[in-house]
C-alpha cells in the first residue's frame, strides 16, 4: 500500500502549477475519476437496495454476526458514514452517528440515502481545481484527530467504505439464500455504456 501510494503522490507531484509534465491533465483526470466513482457508489447502492427488497422484514433484521449485525444494520451503516462524510467536507465539523438522521424502513432508506449521495456528487462537482488536493481536517469518532487527507482521497475512501460494506451484504443474502444482483465497477460501467 505505501508503495501504491508513494507512487501515486510522486505521479501527482508531476504537476505544478496546473502543468503537467507527463502529458496527462492530473486535475481533469482526478475530477472525472472521483465522480466516476462517486456515480459508480450511488448506482451500486441502488442496486444493493434492489437485491433486498425481496426480503421479509425478518430477514431484513435478521443478525448474522456481522459487525452490523443484519442487512438493514449493514445498509444503515453505509447511509450515515455517507452522511457524515457530506456532512464533514461540505459544512465542516465532526458529526457522529448520532446526528445522522434515521431511516427506520427500506423505502424511507432509499429514498433520504440518494438525497445524501446526489448531494455527494453535486459537492464534488462544484469543487475548484485547488479543493481536490485542499486537507481535510476532522476528529474520528473516537475524539482522536484523524490524519489528515486530500480531499480526492476522502472521496475516494467515501466509495471504499461502501463497496466494502456492500460485499458484506452480498455474504449475507448469500447465507439466506437469495441472490444478490451484481453491482461489481465494471458492470457500471457496461450499464452507463449502453
Amino acid at each position: 500500500m505505501r508503495v501504491i501510494r508513494m507512487n501515486l503522490r510522486l505521479r501527482l507531484s508531476l504537476c505544478k502549477g496546473g502543468k503537467c509534465s507527463h502529458k496527462i491533465n492530473c486535475m481533469d483526470e482526478r475530477r472525472k475519476t472521483v465522480l466516476t466513482m462517486l456515480e459508480y457508489h450511488a448506482w451500486a447502492t441502488a442496486k444493493a437496495i434492489e437485491s433486498v427488497e425481496p426480503l421479509s422484514h425478518e430477514e431484513l433484521t435478521r443478525d448474522m454476526q456481522t459487525s452490523h449485525s443484519s442487512v438493514f444494520g449493514t445498509l444503515a451503516h453505509i447511509y450515515g458514514a455517507d452522511w457524515i462524510w457530506l456532512k464533514r467536507l461540505s459544512e465542516g465539523g465532526s458529526p457522529a452517528f448520532r446526528d445522522v438522521p434515521a431511516a427506520s424502513e427500506l423505502t424511507e432508506l432509499r429514498t433520504v440515502w440518494a438525497d445524501v449521495q446526489a448531494r455527494l456528487i453535486s459537492f464534488a462537482g462544484g469543487l475548484d481545481d485547488g479543493d481536490w488536493s485542499r486537507v481535510v481536517e476532522y476528529r474520528l469518532m473516537s475524539g482522536n484527530t484523524a490524519v489528515p487527507t486530500p480531499m480526492y482521497e476522502t472521496l475516494l475512501h467515501v466509495v471504499n467504505h461502501g463497496t466494502y460494506h456492500r460485499g458484506q451484504i452480498v455474504t449475507m443474502l448469500r447465507q439466506m439464500g437469495a441472490e444478490p444482483i451484481p453491482s461489481d465497477f465494471i458492470r457500471y460501467l457496461w450499464a452507463i455504456a449502453r
